[in-house]
């Protein structure tokens, strides 16, 4: 998910950070006029699971509903590839 987010904001051209922080990249790529193909409430209930968590710190996490997990990664999948490819045939 970080990664397909990092690479729609190389695409347009925002300057990188280093933060996993996956609301904050939706809402960099919101400031830059990005629409999003979800709510980023729902990206960002996987920030938790984007850094590197010690094993302790995974006993106190959620448990993740993997069904919706997986839902939610396919739709943003196609989403960025589908912007990506866009830009890719247009150059």
């Amino acid at each position: 998910m970080e990664k397909w987010l990092k690479a729609l904001m190389a695409l347009r051209g925002i300057p990188q950070t280093r933060i996993h922080d996956i609301d904050r990249l939706a809402e960099i790529l919101e400031e830059d006029g990005v629409k999003l193909p979800i709510g980023r409430d729902q990206l960002d209930e996987l920030t938790q699971y984007a850094v590197p968590l010690r094993y302790e710190d995974l006993l106190d996490a959620e448990p993740l509903n993997r069904e919706a997990t997986v839902e939610l990664v396919e739709t943003v999948s196609t989403w960025a590839d589908g912007a990506l490819d866009r830009t890719e045939h247009s150059a």
